[in-house]
C-alpha cells in the first residue's frame, strides 16, 4: 500500500470510529478562505509613532506626492509648523531637499528682489519643497514652505502645505509671478540611506 493509500485509510478509520462518514466528513469540512491581509489603520489626527513605517510601506522612495496624499487623506495633524509637514512628507518618501537655489539675505518679511528669477522657476518640478514668501509674520523672512504636487504652467503649481497647527495640510495654488508667492527657497527630492541625518528631525520629536 502507497503512503497516500495509508493515510487515506487513517483518515477514515478516524472518521468512523467517531460514528460519522467519510463522505460526510469531506462534505462538512470548513472551506478555506482567501482572506485579503488586513492593513493597519492609521488613526487620525497627530501621528503615532509607530505609523511611520505603516505609511513608508506603500510610499516608494523619492514619491514625495504619495506622500502628501497619504498624510492629507489619513487625516495627519502631525506637526506645528509648516516646515513640519514638509520634512514628514520627505521623511515618508525616504528622501531629503537637495537644495538647488536660495536666497534669504534680505530684513524683515518682504523679499523684494531677492527671489527665484523666470529660468529658475522653469526648473521647479513635482515634489520639490519650496520657500513662498507670502508675507507672514510667523517666520523670520516672511517664508511658508510648501510642496509642489502638481505643475499647472506660466509660473503657477498646484501646492499642499499645513497652514495651522493641528489642521490637516490643504492643497492649493500659488503663482510665483506675484510678490506673495515669490520664491526664496528651492529644494530637489533626493533619495538618501535611512541612516541619513535629516531623519533625525522627525525620529526625535
Amino acid at each position: 500500500m502507497s503512503d497516500l493509500a495509508s493515510l487515506g485509510q487513517l483518515f477514515e478509520d478516524a472518521v468512523k470510529s467517531l460514528g460519522g462518514s467519510v463522505s460526510k466528513a469531506m462534505t462538512e469540512m470548513p472551506e478555506a478562505k482567501n482572506t485579503p491581509e488586513k492593513k493597519p489603520q492609521i488613526r487620525p489626527g497627530k501621528l503615532a509613532k509607530e505609523d511611520y513605517d505603516i505609511l513608508r510601506k506603500d510610499i516608494s522612495p523619492g514619491d514625495v506626492v504619495a506622500a502628501c496624499k497619504a498624510i492629507s487623506d489619513n487625516g495627519i495633524t502631525d506637526g506645528r509648523f509648516c516646515w513640519d509637514f514638509c520634512f514628514l512628507a520627505y521623511y515618508l518618501a525616504k528622501c531629503v531637499p537637495r537644495g538647488v537655489y536660495q536666497d534669504l539675505h534680505y530684513t524683515g518679511h518682504v523679499c523684494g528682489e531677492h527671489h527665484a528669477g523666470p529660468s529658475l522657476i522653469s526648473g521647479i518640478g513635482v515634489g520639490d519643497w519650496l520657500y513662498i514668501n507670502n508675507q507672514n509674520t510667523s517666520d523670520t523672512n516672511g517664508n511658508h514652505s510648501v510642496i509642489v504636487v502638481g505643475v499647472a504652467g506660466n509660473g503657477v503649481f498646484n501646492v499642499c502645505s499645513l497652514w495651522q497647527p493641528g489642521q490637516v495640510p490643504k492643497y492649493h495654488q500659488v503663482n510665483t509671478n506675484e510678490p506673495k508667492g515669490f520664491v526664496t527657497y528651492i529644494g530637489k527630492p533626493t533619495v538618501v540611506s535611512e541612516t541619513h541625518a535629516f531623519f533625525d528631525y522627525i525620529k526625535k520629536r
